[in-house]
């Protein structure tokens, strides 16, 4: 056997073969460690003077196969220690105190395979939805064990959304992975600068807007996010070799980058990212990381992994670690297709609204002229008339309009309490109901009865929050839904 088959030790596996017939008992043992453990239990009974051979196995890790690697013959009673690579595998002790000793106990006829959890080389590639390539890593797998997720160092699960995995490692081989951008990733990335550019605003320490300025640093904060190109940033590459990150404003050939902050004496605090021809910087690639300081937030590192920072109202560094003043979210920034989209659902949405409820949907008029700017926006997406700066200010305005108290059909009022008639009489809460139940087990608490406007039962208030409305019984203190429980109101407790 020549030697370059296999890597030493990586796993021993002991064949026991004497030659008279014997029936054999033994029991599972836990995983082989040569220093301490011993070999499976089981018992025989030998006459003295019976020959045997023992066998040890190495694993090979070029082709994941069995073979013989060190072998030793004796006769019962007579067999000397055998001891390879201070490994003793004469005798040793099994987790009930038991002993197995080659001299006593042994098996007939027959070879028993225990394998020491050798490592296997697994190439992983990550292929993108398009087919291509783009990232591959090899990472040592327990041999026999089953696989059915990526390794954790490999997970980019923020951004991606991955094929199926099932495989058993039983030698070296190669996994294709299918990586597809997930619906709504950490932050929207481009792949690749083919096809429609994906861009989104960036925020960072919760409150500051990422924009491009015509003066040094050209990379400013704003508290409220400028309309336009220049708070637009696209994220391109992949979240295993990192990305380039460009400015919709200053197109293509312009990079964030910045000089080397260990260089600077405050920590970082005056070397600012900046946009830079791509080439003219020393740090132009960046990676991202997940941060618990916000919903959904991240760290952005260079190749160094010094992390970009708020410093005095800028983006710089700071080199001692990072934090919340670290921390970035993105919004992405809809293309006019995909805002066409949503202001087309959401159409639809109010229209059938107002069919089953009136408070605060829109009035008629509202709806007609939702309706009618939709129209006009995909007149001129379909005839390129008009840019896309135009068409997306156009829908955002119409989105915003029907959504004005003013075109609402009835706007509640919060300062004062509504009786609820129809022809049975008032909806009031009625405690003598609270037993009964449909056939989906709601309670009837809250039911038609004769008015009195007296009895706070029979009175109900309302809770504006983010433009909906919460119903509320007033002397059962309790919101009106489908069952008992009360939505989460914020800022009202009962």
């Amino acid at each position: 056997m020549k030697k370059k088959l296999f890597t030493l030790l990586l796993a021993i596996v002991a064949g026991l073969t004497v030659q008279a017939q014997t029936t054999v008992e033994w029991n599972t043992a836990p995983s082989f460690q040569p220093e301490t453990d011993l070999l499976p239990a089981f018992k025989a009974t030998l006459t003295t003077n019976d020959t045997y051979t023992v066998r040890f196995k190495a694993f090979s890790n070029d082709d994941g196969e069995m073979f013989d690697f060190f072998t030793i013959e004796g006769i019962v009673g007579q067999m000397p220690v055998p001891t390879y690579e201070n490994y003793v595998f004469s005798h040793a002790t099994l987790p009930d105190g038991t002993k197995f000793d080659v001299t006593q106990d042994i098996t007939k006829n027959m070879e028993l395979y225990f394998y020491y959890n050798p490592l296997i080389d697994i190439k992983y590639v990550i292929r993108n939805s398009k087919g291509k390539d783009i990232f591959s890593a090899t990472v040592s797998e327990v041999w026999n064990t089953t696989i059915t997720q990526l390794p954790a160092e490999l997970d980019k699960s923020l951004f991606y959304d991955y094929s199926e995995i099932n495989f058993v490692v039983d030698k070296k081989k190669t996994i294709y992975v299918t990586a597809t951008m997930k619906k709504n990733p950490l932050v929207a990335f481009n792949e690749d600068e083919e096809g429609e550019i994906i861009y989104n605003k960036l925020i960072l320490k919760g409150s500051n807007y990422l924009y491009y300025v015509d003066d040094y640093p050209n990379v400013g904060l704003a508290t409220e996010c400028p309309e336009d190109e220049t708070a637009e940033w696209a994220f391109v590459g992949n979240p295993y070799e990192g990305f380039k990150i460009k400015n919709h404003a200053t197109g293509s050939e312009m990079v964030l980058g910045s000089a080397d902050p260990t260089q600077d004496g405050r920590t970082g605090g005056d070397t600012y990212a900046t946009l830079g021809k791509e080439g003219s910087q020393p740090y132009e690639n960046w990676t991202l990381r997940p941060s618990n300081s916000y919903t959904n937030g991240f760290f952005i590192f260079n190749d160094d992994g010094k992390a970009l920072h708020m410093r005095d109202g800028k983006v710089a560094y700071w080199t001692n670690g990072y934090d919340t003043g670290s921390t970035f979210m993105a919004e992405r920034v809809l293309t006019t297709e995909q805002l066409l989209e949503e202001a087309q659902k959401q159409l639809e949405e109010l229209t059938a609204g107002a069919n089953e409820v009136q408070i605060g949907y829109p009035n008629a008029d509202a709806l007609a002229a939702f309706k009618s700017a939709i129209e006009t926006v995909a007149g001129d997406i379909a005839g390129g008339v008009v840019d896309e700066r135009t068409i997306c200010d156009a829908l955002k305005a119409a989105i915003a309009e029907v959504k004005l108290p003013a075109n609402a059909i009835y706007t509640p009022r919060t300062d004062v309490y509504y009786t609820i008639t129809n022809a049975r009489g008032s909806m009031v809460y009625d405690p003598a109901h609270a037993e009964d139940m449909d056939a989906d087990g709601n309670e009837f608490l809250w039911y038609a009865n004769e008015l009195n406007k007296d009895d706070a039962n029979h009175q109900w208030g309302f809770i504006e929050q983010n433009g909906v409305y919460y119903m509320y019984n007033v002397g059962k203190k309790q919101f009106a839904g489908v069952t008992t429980a009360n939505p989460q109101v914020e800022g009202k407790n009962f």
